[in-house]
């Protein structure tokens, strides 16, 4: 069960009592001089500290080899008219992916919702949908064998390496704007399979206002043919009053898990992959391995509900060997083929919702 095409948000925790969002919340440290063009070795991230956040694999596509959540680390400063952001991680040695192109791909994306005064709203986290819009800041590093019979000790003469910057507003999968006067500041570091990039951008933009004091936002990391993606976060700039927006993005939901388990193999495991429940064919519909991991309950509940909400712009039918996710209906609207469960009580909802949250890769 679950929605065509993952609108995908947040979430964390689990048993009886399952935190609605992600148990980080990011302290954006306010900072002398001007933060506008940091680097990943500016003497300014001294003044700010770190905070544990987890990736998550996202399943959009037909499943080859298992792959597990990577931890990753993010400092936040701010000056009053500009933020900057640095995030860390490493490459996740478990993850073993076929990949026999000569084509590599590492990178980052950090992307903030173009609307948050209602949290349980928040966009599709990876590309947004069309009512959920969202901006997003990518850089991407590509490496590419110029020879493949190079011996080692002439490898690193035979790599081209090309870079890729991009803010951009998406609204879907294929619904995707570039924004060329965005002047943000990015910057990637690689050295021995370890990461750091930054981010530097106007608290307040033609299309963002940071400057209230909360707001949420994702990480995405690219990793060969992987994409890892956080949770919404929420950061909090230190001068602000930041407490109510804070606890109202951290309520709590109760539901009992063991009974959500039960009713996700009755009425779910026909169609959805999920841990070591494999009986549903490959693509029959989304995994949802790691769904407890970037969704908020709000989603979760929502796609039980009502399936068709959202189906992101973008995606085509073929997108999947062998099954369609949706069908189109006498006005042409997109219709999730997913039958809706509003006949389960709210009780059931509650625990079905609980247990999903708990779906997610714990062995960082």
């Amino acid at each position: 069960m679950m929605k065509n095409f993952f609108k995908l948000l947040i979430i964390v925790s689990l048993a009886w009592s399952v935190n609605l969002f992600s148990a980080s919340n990011i302290d954006s440290v306010k900072v002398l001089g001007n933060v506008s063009n940091l680097g990943p070795q500016s003497r300014a991230w001294l003044s700010a500290p770190y905070t544990d956040i987890v990736l998550y694999p996202l399943y959009t596509r037909e499943e080859g080899n298992e792959t597990f959540a990577k931890k990753a680390r993010v400092k936040a400063v701010y000056d009053g008219e500009n933020i900057s952001f640095l995030l860390e991680w490493s490459k996740h040695s478990k993850n073993k992916i076929d990949d026999n192109s000569s084509l590599k791909l590492n990178g980052f994306s950090v992307k903030f919702p173009l609307v948050f005064n209602d949290l349980a709203k928040l966009p599709y986290i990876d590309m947004g949908d069309a009512e959920h819009g969202l901006k997003g800041y990518s850089y991407k590093l590509y490496q590419q064998s110029l020879d493949t019979n190079v011996s080692d000790e002439n490898l690193s003469q035979n790599i081209l390496t090309t870079q890729e910057k991009e803010v951009f507003i998406a609204k879907g999968v294929n619904a995707v704007k570039t924004i060329n006067s965005d002047k943000a500041y990015m910057e990637l570091l690689t050295e021995n399979g370890k990461f750091k990039g930054t981010l530097s951008k106007k608290l307040h933009d033609a299309d963002l206002d940071l400057s209230k004091g909360v707001f949420p936002l994702s990480f995405v990391v690219n990793e060969k043919k992987l994409k890892y993606s956080s949770p919404w976060i929420m950061v909090a700039l230190e001068d602000k009053n930041k407490e109510s927006n804070v606890q109202a993005f951290n309520e709590n939901v109760e539901g009992d898990v063991p009974n959500g388990e039960k009713l996700a193999l009755e009425n779910c495991a026909g169609c959805h992959r999920y841990n070591t429940i494999k009986t549903a064919p490959v693509s029959m519909s989304p995994n949802l391995s790691n769904v407890g991991g970037y969704s908020t309950s709000e989603y979760l509940r929502e796609s039980i509900i009502d399936p068709s909400a959202v189906i992101v712009s973008g995606y085509k039918n073929n997108t999947y060997s062998n099954f369609d996710w949706f069908v189109l209906d006498l006005n042409g609207k997109k219709t999730s083929i997913m039958p809706t469960f509003n006949w389960l009580d709210e009780k059931s909802i509650n625990d079905l919702v609980a247990f999903m949250k708990t779906l997610k890769d714990n062995s960082k």
